[in-house]
């Protein structure tokens, strides 16, 4: 497209630039949206199986991963969990470590978290001395108080053309996994007046939701 500015008047240059930045911002947020989508597949491809109230053998970090192992000798009697099968049964850990008799619970622990409760349950084997975590995904509480919040800021393009959003989460309760909470947001064009010369005026929103997170 050829334009001869200097045929054209002061407002029909500035709706050329106008027309000419939003075109570029929406080609932006197209490609951001495509890259976002593109990098959001294949996380999901990848996502490894959650099975949730099962606890499985966590694999070491990388912190310890590859190090090498030292043996030790406990100057007193190692002290676990007594409960035996049963206890390993309510735990929900797998069914080899349940059966096997010299395998000991040493302990276990809730991790809070506002998203996926887990719990961390380590064990002995008496005999080899071997010693493993493992983790469960615990079910979502019927009913919990939350706490976490969020402040979030986006450029992007709307109703009122190149905008600026600034946008403020607070979660407060939540059942299963739909989480109640309030927002308060605020929209601030980037420009006073739109293509047709109607002035734009910051658009602001409160009120309260609900999500369902997965």
């Amino acid at each position: 497209m050829i334009v001869d500015f200097e045929d054209m008047g002061d407002s029909a240059r500035k709706v050329v630039r106008t027309s000419t930045l939003a075109e570029k911002i929406k080609l932006g947020l197209l490609i951001a949206a495509v890259l976002f989508l593109a990098g959001w597949g294949y996380h999901m491809w990848n996502k490894p199986e959650v099975i949730v109230g099962q606890a499985i053998e966590a694999p070491p970090n990388e912190v310890v991963k590859g190090k090498v192992v030292e043996e030790f000798t406990p100057k007193k009697p190692v002290k676990a969990v007594a409960g035996g099968a049963k206890l390993k049964t309510k735990l929900h850990l797998p069914a080899p470590v349940i059966a096997d008799d010299e395998e000991k619970v040493m302990g276990s622990v809730d991790v809070p978290a506002d998203g996926e409760r887990r719990r961390i349950t380590p064990t002995l084997k008496g005999n080899t001395g071997e010693g493993k975590i493992y983790v469960e995904v615990l079910p979502s509480k019927w009913f919990d108080y939350m706490t976490s919040g969020n402040i979030q800021t986006h450029v992007g393009y709307g109703a009122m053309g190149e905008t600026v959003r600034l946008e403020g989460n607070q979660d407060i309760f939540s059942i299963k996994r739909m989480k109640f909470g309030v927002k308060a947001s605020v929209d601030q064009p980037l420009t006073n007046v739109n293509n047709s010369g109607v002035a734009m005026n910051p658009y602001w929103f409160v009120g309260g939701g609900a999500r369902l997170e997965w």
